[in-house]
């Protein structure tokens, strides 16, 4: 496995938690010293004797899919006697249930699913543990549930086996990854809390009385609220509806969307529904074609 250099990874996860980035970037806590620190003397760098590595199911809180991405997280606790340290990424291979190797395509990212992540030594007292976390494409082809994957610290020579976890949501490995450098659990907790502490408005209040009814095409107006150029990958378009008539109900589906020529002469695309996104095996709301 070769790994591909420094990544910038402009995927949808980190810029719907922009305004999170700097929560990871402030002190770590006390599992994660400074060099120089009292305390932390030399500490010589941690071994694969001295860590217990994993893959969790899930670390409570952690969002682990949202906007086609997926994350997960390697846990490396120091189960040995003395503090030990960690700097930098480690190296990632995989295996499948039937042994064959499992295409890796490892980029080293500075940040994590939810904030910044610096490359710097981090110090592990025992208990402590560090983490790594990594990020893919929700959907990928050929990408496989059933793996063990192989971890190698910086300057060791051999890979740890770590399995698969078990559980309804384990990451499909296969193709590109995302790969964050060590960066302390107490971090990941804090980022977790903070991304709890939201700022939006509480949800409606609850009522006991009878839903609406459907909304009708007929009593709908349609408007466009914003129209804006979206990083290079075309426009985005907000519209807006409301209703001209009493309340009504919309039902939990995608709207069929048709785009005409200015002037409505003749019909030039098509947003697929996702009952027809699905038939085409294609994806929802992206999927354009000339009718």
């Amino acid at each position: 496995m070769r790994r591909i250099g420094a990544a910038t990874w402009a995927g949808a996860v980190c810029l719907c938690t922009a305004a999170a980035l700097t929560a990871g970037t402030g002190p770590a806590g006390a599992s994660a010293r400074a060099p120089g620190q009292p305390g932390t003397g030399g500490a010589a760098a941690c071994g694969p004797a001295q860590l217990r590595i994993s893959v969790p199911a899930q670390i409570p809180g952690d969002p682990q899919r949202g906007m086609d991405k997926q994350s997960w997280n390697i846990v490396l606790r120091d189960t040995g006697p003395a503090p030990c340290t960690l700097r930098g990424w480690p190296e990632l291979t995989a295996r499948s249930g039937s042994g064959r190797a499992v295409p890796l395509a490892v980029r080293d990212a500075g940040f994590s699913n939810l904030a910044a992540v610096p490359e710097r030594r981090i110090v592990l007292a025992p208990g402590d543990a560090a983490v790594v976390t990594a990020m893919s494409a929700d959907e990928q082809p050929r990408c496989t549930i059933s793996w063990t994957l192989g971890v190698r610290l910086p300057g060791s020579g051999r890979a740890v086996a770590v399995r698969a976890p078990r559980g309804v949501l384990v990451p499909c490995l296969g193709g590109p990854l995302a790969v964050s450098p060590f960066y302390p659990l107490r971090t990941l907790q804090r980022d977790i809390t903070a991304m709890s502490a939201t700022s939006v408005p509480p949800p409606f209040a609850a009522s006991a009385a009878t839903e609406p009814p459907a909304c009708r095409a007929t009593a709908l107006r349609a408007s466009l609220a914003t129209t804006r150029r979206a990083r290079g990958n075309g426009f985005l378009v907000v519209l807006l509806l409301r209703t001209a008539g009493p309340p009504c109900t919309l039902g939990e589906v995608w709207p069929t969307v048709r785009l005409d020529e200015a002037g409505g002469q003749r019909p030039v695309a098509k947003v697929f529904s996702s009952p027809a996104a699905a038939r085409a095996a294609r994806p929802e709301i992206t999927t354009y074609t000339g009718v």
